[in-house]
């Protein structure tokens, strides 16, 4: 039996842009969710990772709330054919080495050469990217130099429409760990909140250098924050910075 959503989590639930409508009982998902969660389900995101990505709290929905979504998703996205094909018909896998397309049908082969030509194609586009990305300092600059980037990339690339690589996949190429980039994706908050205080932090420093109209060094800067109204103790290596 399903548990009941409190007043307050009825009132948590409804502030989600998500929730096309709640009740003590029930909880109805917009469109823009159920497209969102099943990009995030096809590139084998763990479903507390999925719900905790879109805004819920995986516990306050509950299990068996989750699972009928899924069920209902599913049975609503997939054909008939895939839905018999295989127990996990949602799980885009590389393409089989070495395919033997001679003894498809020719629609069949088509298919299948067309579904393995998008896949390499995006597998080579990552590679460039991280290439792109990397130190260039020799051949280990084909792995970028901080984690950061690869999450970031890793992230551009299975939120596009088009893609069918899987984050398991995207990881091994880039040599991270699933557990960081799933980490790295729920703390956007802190880093969009850093990024809002250092993008601050920055127009004080621009500030301070140009003032009276001319240019100042390290110490000039430091001395001006901390004449300002209030005053502004900032570390000097960032003024620097």
């Amino acid at each position: 039996m399903k548990s009941l959503f409190t007043k307050e989590q009825i009132d948590e639930l409804r502030l989600n842009p998500y929730t096309y409508h709640v009740s003590n009982t029930t909880i109805k998902f917009t469109e823009e969710f159920k497209d969102a969660f099943w990009r995030l389900y096809l590139q084998d995101m763990p479903l507390r990772d999925i719900v905790r990505t879109l805004g819920y709290d995986y516990d306050v929905l509950g299990e068996k709330r989750v699972g009928g979504f899924i069920y209902n998703l599913r049975k609503n996205r997939l054909t008939p054919e895939q839905r018999v094909a295989s127990s996990s018909p949602q799980r885009i896998t590389r393409p089989p080495a070495n395919t033997d397309y001679t003894h498809m049908y020719a629609s069949e082969a088509i298919k299948n050469m067309s579904a393995e030509l998008t896949y390499l194609r995006q597998e080579v586009e990552f590679f460039k990217k991280t290439f792109a990305a990397g130190d260039k300092k020799g051949f280990r600059g084909l792995i970028m130099d901080t984690s950061s980037s690869k999450f970031q990339l890793i992230h551009e690339l299975v939120s596009r429409e088009d893609n069918v690589l899987t984050i398991t996949e995207l990881c091994s190429i880039a040599r991270v760990s699933r557990s960081g980039y799933y980490n790295w994706v729920n703390s956007k908050d802190k880093r969009d909140e850093q990024e809002r205080k250092d993008r601050h932090d920055f127009e004080l420093i621009l500030e301070a250098f140009s003032h009276r109209g001319y240019d100042k060094g390290v110490r000039g800067i430091h001395m001006r924050l901390l004449h300002m109204d209030p005053p502004i103790l900032m570390n000097v290596k960032k003024s620097v910075g």
